[in-house]
């Protein structure tokens, strides 16, 4: 009777050791909140990796968009545009899997969710001119309306079979409110996500 006791809580006191240990892991593994209220800390974090001199750059973070459990999210690192992918644990907190900025003032990539493939497009609207998108991929068009905000960031469903992985320029069209094609105007460049 004292080996049984002994033993179950011996199991017990185990159980609830190996929970704080799972528990402390996630926290560590995955550091951002679910609501991402500490995402820029954690960029810059990510940003000082590798340096022996540690950086305070400036980071705002814009719009997000989720697809399964990733969230992709539109971010400025000293005013350069970026893009951050984030994984989600089974608690609902967040690691960064990836990020970029640079230069341009577009990001656009192809993503794949479940069976289904999405373009992720973002970037500035400076002066509000640009109203909708439109490209094609595989003989199929499509169009996006962007909204009337200084940063933005859309996503728009694709068919599964194409290859690509970002948008091409050659197929790619800016508009404004008046329906009149401002793509030289306004588009510069493009990066990935």
């Amino acid at each position: 009777m004292r080996y049984k006791s002994r033993l179950c809580c011996l199991i017990g006191c185990l159980a609830v050791l190996l929970t704080v240990i799972i528990i402390i892991h996630c926290h560590l593994t995955f550091p951002i909140e679910a609501d991402l209220s500490n995402l820029d800390l954690c960029i810059v974090d990510s940003y000082n990796r590798g340096y022996r001199i540690e950086c305070h750059p400036i980071v705002k973070i814009h719009d997000d968009i989720t697809l399964g459990n990733t969230k992709y999210a539109l971010i400025e690192i000293d005013e350069k545009l970026g893009s951050v992918a984030l994984t989600q644990n089974i608690i609902g907190r967040y690691k960064i899997d990836r990020f970029s900025y640079g230069d341009s003032n577009f990001r656009d990539v192809i993503v794949e969710s479940g069976d289904k493939k999405y373009l992720l497009f973002g970037g500035r609207n400076i002066g509000l001119e640009i109203a909708s998108c439109s490209f094609a991929f595989g003989g199929l068009s499509y169009s996006l309306d962007i909204p009337k905000k200084n940063t933005f960031f859309v996503c728009v469903e694709i068919d599964s079979l194409i290859d690509e992985l970002h948008l091409d320029l050659e197929k790619f069209s800016l508009y404004n409110s008046q329906g009149e094609n401002i793509t030289k105007k306004v588009y510069s460049s493009g990066a990935g996500i």
